[in-house]
């Protein structure tokens, strides 16, 4: 069996006295080839002493993702976790349709590399409860949803939420918004590797550095980051403290402020009780984007 980063263990060592030691970790470094090591992260900082040899080990299933999908399933069934607009439409059912009126100078910013019909698409998008986007490689898909992310941000004068089924989507798209001047704060599993993420200036902990770190005097609360994005350490940590209260009272099953406007990048790569993972509680708009023609995505059995 192939081992992977953020895999989980389950480690036995036997001890002198012929008790064996159970610890669970993570695999934070993979082997390349049969005589290449693995590094493991052990719960707890944990650090195996001399006596402890002989060890064995077993991959643990991880049910995160299943836990997680089940419970959407279950929420789905739930009018009350979705909008009821959204819902219909999922459903295939008939609904009213609520547009939203656009102000007149909406495009007086906008991207002049834009096409009529990424225009077309951005305006739909903010007007409609529900839209999706589809288009063929190269069409501009990335660069028509950062466009939209910030021109969302504008108009109703809230946070909006972007995820994707891979790691590297998030991250392309990301940046693309990050571009666009707005603050980005992107949010990865502890499992991932720092030191090799290309796109660590984009998380919150390497912007708080960025900001400490610079020289006594240069301090600024308009501070521009390294991606080009102006932003404050006032407004960074206030975001982060909205964003992890919200995910609190999520867990925790409270009514609250959520992240009423959700983009899903690569929608077709994702089945369909993945992608109702982000669509609740809260959400507001919704916004597919992907193309059903390229890659699909990936089950395992």
């Amino acid at each position: 069996m192939r081992l992977s980063i953020g895999d989980q263990l389950e480690l036995y060592g036997k001890i002198i006295d012929g008790c064996l030691s159970d610890h669970k970790g993570i695999v934070t470094k993979a082997p390349v080839d049969a005589t290449d090591y693995v590094v493991i992260h052990l719960e707890h900082g944990y650090t195996p002493g001399e006596s402890e040899k002989q060890w064995r080990c077993f991959v643990l299933f991880d049910d995160s993702t299943y836990k997680r999908t089940t419970a959407a399933l279950e929420q789905f069934r739930d009018s009350d976790s979705l909008n009821p607009e959204i819902q219909a439409l999922f459903l295939g059912n008939t609904t009213t349709t609520q547009v939203t009126e656009l102000p007149h100078n909406f495009f007086t910013t906008a991207s002049t590399s834009l096409n009529d019909s990424q225009l077309q698409a951005i305006q739909l998008a903010a007007t409609h409860r529900l839209s999706l986007i589809q288009g063929p490689p190269g069409t501009g898909k990335t660069t028509t949803s950062a466009q939209l992310v910030q021109k969302l941000r504008l108009l109703f004068g809230q946070m909006v939420m972007v995820c994707a089924p891979s790691n590297t989507a998030v991250d392309t798209l990301a940046a693309r918004i990050a571009a666009t001047g707005l603050t980005v704060i992107r949010f990865v599993s502890k499992r991932r590797d720092p030191d090799t993420d290309p796109f660590r200036h984009l998380r919150y902990e390497e912007k708080i550095k960025n900001h400490r770190n610079l020289r006594p005097g240069t301090r600024s609360m308009n501070r521009v980051l390294p991606n080009g994005a102006s932003s404050s350490l006032r407004d960074l940590r206030s975001d982060r403290r909205r964003l992890c209260d919200m995910r609190r009272r999520r867990l925790a099953g409270c009514q609250g402020p959520t992240l009423q406007i959700r983009l899903i990048d690569e929608a077709t790569q994702g089945t369909e009780p993945e992608l109702l993972i982000p669509m609740m509680r809260g959400i507001e708009r919704l916004i597919l984007v992907g193309d059903h023609r390229q890659l699909g995505p990936v089950v395992l059995c």
